[in-house]
Order: C-alpha cells, then sequence, then structure tokens
C-alpha cells in the first residue's frame, strides 16, 4: 500500500511541475519569416511537422494562408522534452526548415527563420506531337500519353488542363525524363546552371 501512496505523490509532483500536468501535451506555436527580408511568409504550399522521436510521436498541419501556426503535440508535458519542427516547402521557393527545440512551461514558441532558394522559376507548355498538330498533355484523347508524367531533374513538371506549367527549379543541367508513356521529352535537357534570371520559358514536347 505504501508502494501505491508513493506512486501517486510522484505523479502528483510530476504533474505540478513547470512542464504542466502529466499527458497535457506541449503547446507549439510559431511563425515563418523571410530570412532575408524580415517579412512574413504564409505557409501556403508548406507542411509543418512536429516530432517528439524519444516518445515517436509526430503531430502535422496542413498548409494554410496563414503566417503563423499552432498545433498541439501530445504527450507528457516536461520542461526540457525535446521536439523537432520540420518544415518542407512544396514550391521549393524556400529552403527545407528543420531545427531541435526545448520545451519549456508546455510551450515552443520559435520564430521560423526560412532561407529563399533563388531557384529559377522555370514556366511553358507540355504538349505532345499528335501527326503535325501539337496538342497540350491536358488535352482529353491524348491516346498512349494520357498518363503521362515529365520531370526535369529533381523536380516534376504538372501541366493544367491547357499545358501550362511553372515550378521553380535549381540552378542545373536538368535532364528531362517521362514516365508511365513510350515516347521521348524533347528537349531532352534544359541547361540552367549558368543562367542569371530569375525567370526561364521552355516548352516541352513529347514525341516519337
Amino acid at each position: 500500500m505504501r508502494t501505491l501512496h508513493s506512486l501517486v505523490a510522484l505523479l502528483a509532483l510530476i504533474g505540478c511541475s513547470g512542464g504542466g500536468p502529466l499527458g497535457s501535451g506541449t503547446e507549439v506555436r510559431g511563425r515563418l519569416i523571410d530570412d532575408e527580408t524580415g517579412k512574413p511568409v504564409a505557409r501556403s504550399t508548406m507542411y509543418v511537422h512536429a516530432f517528439d522521436d524519444a516518445a515517436k510521436l509526430q503531430v502535422s498541419l496542413d498548409p494554410d494562408d496563414d503566417e503563423e501556426f499552432s498545433l498541439r503535440m501530445t504527450g507528457t508535458s516536461i520542461d526540457g522534452r525535446k521536439i523537432r519542427l520540420r518544415i518542407p516547402d512544396l514550391s521549393n521557393t524556400y529552403e527545407l526548415w528543420e531545427q531541435t527545440f526545448e520545451e519549456q512551461d508546455g510551450v515552443l514558441d520559435v520564430d521560423v527563420r526560412l532561407k529563399p532558394t533563388h531557384w529559377v522559376r522555370l514556366h511553358g507548355k507540355v504538349l505532345w506531337r499528335d501527326g503535325e498538330v501539337l496538342r497540350p498533355l491536358g488535352e482529353e484523347e491524348q491516346g498512349n500519353v494520357r498518363n503521362a508524367q515529365v520531370s526535369a531533374g529533381r523536380v516534376g513538371l504538372r501541366p493544367d488542363s491547357a499545358g501550362n506549367y511553372s515550378v521553380n527549379a535549381p540552378r542545373e543541367l536538368l535532364k528531362v525524363l517521362t514516365i508511365n508513356t513510350n515516347r521521348n521529352a524533347h528537349p531532352k535537357e534544359i541547361d540552367l546552371s549558368g543562367f542569371k534570371g530569375d525567370e526561364f520559358e521552355q516548352d516541352v514536347t513529347l514525341g516519337e
């Protein structure tokens, strides 16, 4: 019986500590800021992932137009609890941001300073050759290019129904590849390695 009383007293002591009650979780909040300009950044193309690696816990937020984020990391709230934040930008406008922090008093409040990639906005059309006619990849009745996917180096070219695409691409030599089709892409390469501008226009055609 004495052992049971001792355990209850220990749990009560933990619950009254600066970390908050046992199992109350940790409030994780923060703001996204451009590291170069200091201006707020909307997380419209960014996920926010929070991990407690020791407890094998994860909580995530989907993209949103807000510059701020707030989530509750489940588990025991104890001062010094380590929480790893990971924020990838699906648009590649900013570099992947990842850092581990220690909570205090059940709260983790951080300014996330995102570093711009300074990649090139690569844009144009993805077309397929139908005899003498070039058609947008997004058109219906596409024959053997209906499910075609096109990539340029590390990035995918995802055209809309009119064939238009726009993506941020690294300043390097990009190999243009296709999957789910027996057609080849032209050009086979897009060289951005020496390009100094911010935008580069390039149509890609799928031919025999």
